[in-house]
């Protein structure tokens, strides 16, 4: 799984806090550190409403993981 800034080569998105961290971290780093944050670790993709759902791929977004 790459992200989008790893395709690009480049960050186009200057809104992150911890952009040069950010930058060092692979997209499997990413992936853990979201379903690990707290509104997300005791749910699953199968209970998850609509607004949930997509809630937690804005969070992906944010951070540089997009699913296509």
């Amino acid at each position: 799984m790459r992200t989008q800034r790893a395709l690009n080569n480049s960050n186009n998105n200057n809104n992150m806090a911890d952009d040069d961290e950010e930058k060092e971290k692979g997209a499997d780093e990413i992936i853990e550190e979201v379903v690990a944050m707290e509104q997300w670790k005791d749910k699953r993709a199968n209970k998850l409403d609509l607004d949930d759902f997509l809630a937690l791929l804005a969070e992906f977004n944010k951070r540089g993981v997009h699913f296509a």
